[in-house]
């Protein structure tokens, strides 16, 4: 009997079975649910005993006690940090009694994945000019310093090239800078010789951007020459 009320295996949508082993008789209840909590009871020609079923929380569940009119003791089955190995049918036998309760221990597993952000990199570069190609106007002698903003994530790899060589030196008259979200380019007392066109390269796993441009030498150089007389 569960609360006062005899359970059969004819009952409507029943989910109890009995079974018998020997002088022993034993209770199954298939895939138990809070509903099932209760106190249940177990009448023999030698006596009575009842016990009480509890089920807990998704991840833990419990048998309470086997209680009889002379004494009271109390069962308890707790399973700390539950892995898939631990799903499965769970039984409690008492010693000396003709009583078993069962319950079934689903394991639910929730997987989150997690995935870093990517942003495509950028070239913010803001140059004047109505061509094709940005076109970067230089004095001879003087210096250039182009600063470039970048963005990415993560943070991009950076190329800067003059026509297929690239321009990696970070010392010297003409090298390249290069921060988290800047990267310049300096030309050191610019010469005829530097005038060309450049590229800029961004790349990261999400993606790739390029710049083009073109650096313009303007100004007079003198020509010297050797007299052959005097």
């Amino acid at each position: 009997m569960k609360d006062g009320v005899e359970l059969t295996r004819d009952m409507a949508g029943s989910k109890y079975r009995f079974k018998k082993d020997g002088k022993r008789h034993i209770l199954i209840i298939n895939e138990a649910t809070k509903e099932d909590i209760g106190m249940y009871h177990v009448f023999t020609n030698g006596g009575e005993s009842k016990a009480e079923l509890e089920v807990e929380g998704h991840n833990e569940c419990c048998f309470r006690g086997n209680t009889c009119s002379h004494a009271t003791r109390t069962h308890k089955l707790t399973i700390d940090d539950v892995k898939p190995s631990d799903a499965g049918d769970y039984t409690f036998v008492p010693d000396g009694y003709a009583l078993s309760l069962s319950a079934k221990l689903n394991f639910l597993e929730i997987k989150i994945d997690y995935v870093p952000r990517q942003d495509p990199p950028k070239i913010h570069l803001d140059t004047s000019g109505t061509s094709s190609k940005n076109v970067i106007t230089v004095v001879a002698g003087n210096k250039l310093r182009l600063d470039v903003e970048i963005s990415g994530e993560p943070a991009p790899t950076v190329c800067w090239m003059r026509g297929d060589k690239v321009v990696s030196e970070a010392e010297g008259r003409v090298r390249v800078e290069t921060r988290k979200t800047l990267s310049s380019f300096v030309i050191e007392g610019a010469m005829k010789e530097d005038e060309g066109a450049y590229s800029l390269t961004v790349t990261n796993p999400a993606g790739e951007d390029k710049a083009e441009l073109f650096v313009k030498i303007v100004g007079r150089w003198r020509v010297l020459t050797r007299s052959n007389g005097p």
